[in-house]
């Protein structure tokens, strides 16, 4: 029986001149930001085929224990990749996929004497989000890429009615469309939202009135049967 081609590699060709994105981290995060690029190239690298989602709760926590970072200031960092073009920026901001095209470029040389190609980027969009993803995959039936596209338009109605709530202009809808994935509803996702801005801790912190916090697994439930207490007024002493 054949052996399975590999699809990781064992080591990333690491420059000692400073790039622009690993010069912003290490300004504002030091020996920090040096250590969690490193570790992030490091993690896509072993990883197949080189890309990962960190959508779902339980790969976020992985994928932050493995890069030895908190997730709010690995977020920050990751967003400054992104910004940088180091990270892909559509696959983050619409899947919360983190993929480097620099690094399939480095990497191709340890494809040159395998059967199979390393991955492209436009497979890994075509991936739809999940961990891992084959290379020289088949196209997805149209079935399923219209069932993406109707998921893509609740989840974009959904943070709309967030940010005319709140006033913001949050764009992350990974979390919404994870939970719609998961089979949870467009009426319920509306639901959490009218829930937890009337609940008098989410009025007092409004910062936790974002998509992250709102649709996280954990919270879901309970946000959804949650019924918030009117503010009880104060009765002025006569």
């Amino acid at each position: 029986m054949a052996r399975p081609e590999r699809r990781d590699a064992d080591y990333f060709p690491f420059y000692a001149k400073d790039g622009r994105t690993l010069f912003l981290l290490e300004s504002k995060y030091q020996c920090k930001g040096t250590g969690f690029f490193t570790n992030v190239m490091r993690f896509l690298t072993m990883e197949e085929n080189h890309h990962f989602c960190i959508a779902d709760e339980t790969d976020l926590m992985y994928f932050f224990s493995k890069c030895f970072c908190d997730e709010e200031s690995g977020m920050d960092m990751l967003s400054i990749m992104t910004k940088t073009g180091k990270i892909d920026k559509d696959l983050w901001e619409n899947n919360k996929i983190i993929a480097c095209q620099d690094l399939l470029d480095s990497l191709e040389d340890a494809y040159r004497k395998r059967k199979n190609n390393i991955i492209t980027m436009e497979e890994i969009r075509n991936s739809g989000g999940r961990n891992p993803v084959k290379g020289g995959s088949k196209p997805q039936r149209k079935g399923k890429e219209t069932k993406g596209k109707e998921t893509k338009i609740e989840a974009g109605e959904i943070i709309q009615y967030l940010n005319k709530k709140t006033g913001k202009k949050f764009s992350d809808i990974s979390f919404i469309i994870a939970r719609l994935n998961d089979g949870k509803t467009t009426e319920e996702c509306l639901k959490i939202i009218d829930n937890q801005s009337k609940d008098e801790h989410f009025i007092t912190n409004p910062k936790y009135m974002n998509p992250q916090t709102l649709f996280r697994p954990m919270h879901f439930d309970k946000y959804l049967n949650n019924t918030p207490k009117p503010k009880k007024e104060s009765i002025p002493a006569w």
